[in-house]
């Protein structure tokens, strides 16, 4: 017997991320009334273990960091989702930023390299495959943790780190290296999920659009294609990644 989401008895839950305070009940307000679903929306602070979440069936929409995205397409967890386009882009890119005693990619060695939360999990994963495959010993980095971005720029002016990945161009630093076509945030969708039900949810998505912008910080949500990641997963292929779920 096919279960049957959003429902009274069992609800559809709609998971995002965020470390601040979230008013789900206008969210399902908005939900109630674009459709007949019923929907719950639950909020998590980071990005991690969401493709298990996914998966295991925990929930039927999760935003996800968009390499949790493809490593949910791979492992045949979903097949549909929703990119965040930011600044007109459904990707972004990372400057790797030395200060001036790094000259090359060996010279990381030891390196005391700063990242932001967005950086750790499966994206880190491909960031160290991308720095050790052009000739860095991932091991020997002293990774520190920096709550805020922009803050990591400062950490290199101050030489407090000897490395770090900014998004955008620094007016003060050289770049290293640029890490291009990351997918953005995603929404990505149960494919389990029944054809009517889908076609309800894809209403309530569009009618949370603007909701989610002003939380987010998106200019909206568009349908990820067969081509939108087509160049980054090019760059985990040539990396030889893959990433596999762990039965429970």
């Amino acid at each position: 017997m096919e279960l049957v989401y959003g429902t009274e008895d069992n609800p559809l839950v709609i998971t995002l991320v965020s470390d601040q305070e979230i008013d789900t009940e206008a969210l399902s307000e908005i939900a109630a009334d674009t459709s007949d679903l019923v929907v719950e929306f639950d909020v998590v602070d980071s990005f991690e273990d969401q493709v298990n979440v996914l998966c295991e069936n925990d929930a039927q929409v999760i935003m996800m960091d968009g390499v949790n995205y493809l490593a949910a397409i791979n492992n045949e967890c979903a097949d549909v989702g929703y990119v965040a386009v930011i600044d007109g882009q459904s990707t972004f890119s990372l400057d790797l930023v030395p200060t001036d005693s790094i000259d090359n990619f060996a010279d990381l060695d030891n390196a005391t390299f700063c990242r932001v939360p967005e950086m750790q999990y499966r994206l880190w994963d491909v960031l160290a495959a991308y720095l050790a495959d052009r000739g860095t010993d991932i091991d020997t980095l002293n990774l520190v943790e920096i709550d805020d971005m922009n803050d990591i720029e400062e950490a290199l002016m101050n030489e407090e780190c000897d490395a770090g990945f900014i998004f955008g161009e620094s007016s003060d630093l050289a770049v290293l290296d640029t890490i291009s076509d990351i997918p953005n945030p995603v929404l990505a969708i149960d494919n389990e999920l029944p054809e009517d039900t889908l076609s309800e949810l894809e209403t309530v998505i569009m009618a949370l659009d603007p909701s989610f912008g002003e939380l987010f910080g998106w200019d909206n949500l568009t349908l990820v294609e067969e081509d939108t990641f087509e160049n980054f997963q090019m760059q985990l292929d040539a990396l030889d990644i893959s990433f596999d779920v762990e039965a429970e």
